[in-house]
């Protein structure tokens, strides 16, 4: 419990410093999601940007999804491609602060809180996707808080077994 109040507070807020790293900047730079960003129509841009990110989500479990956002917030990509331009996604997602910090060229996190698609705990991570020097898309992985957990916060619970005696002087 002492390990996972302190790391819940610290994901209240959206943050340049993320507690853990999953390289979503270097994916924020191939030259696959940026075209893909450039290219929103193209499904031979974007199926294999799904691919991918379906490949990532199989391969890490604590992946709950992996999405590539425009700016105005319509998912154009995502490991479940089925959740592609649904416009309910769109109307939440702008509004997220970690999505806002985004698109003015921080990364962000944000959570833990609730998911409407899912309704499980998890954590979002916003990275701007930038081309000469224009923030072009927000690429934004979420994280599976009980994988999370499971993951990086049991291996560091310390189990252990005593006994203990209570002597009252009456």
């Amino acid at each position: 419990a002492n390990l996972v109040l302190p790391l819940a507070q610290k994901l209240s807020e959206p943050t340049e410093d993320p507690p853990f790293s999953i390289n979503d900047e270097v994916w924020a730079r191939t030259p696959m999601v940026r075209n893909a960003l450039l290219n929103p129509d193209s499904h031979e841009m974007i199926d294999p940007v799904n691919r991918t990110f379906a490949d990532i989500v199989r391969s890490d479990p604590i992946f709950q999804t992996f999405n590539l956002y425009n700016t105005r917030a319509v998912m154009i990509a995502s490991s479940t491609p089925e959740r592609v331009h649904v416009p309910i996604a769109q109307a939440v997602v702008r509004k997220r602060t970690d999505f806002i910090a985004a698109l003015a060229g921080k990364p962000a996190i944000k959570g833990p809180f609730i998911a409407r698609s899912s309704a499980q705990p998890i954590i979002s991570l916003s990275v701007p996707v930038v081309l000469e020097e224009r923030v072009i898309g927000v690429l934004r992985p979420v994280v599976d808080i009980a994988n999370f957990n499971e993951t990086f916060l049991k291996p560091l619970m310390k189990r252990q077994e005593g006994k203990i005696f209570v002597f009252a002087p009456d």
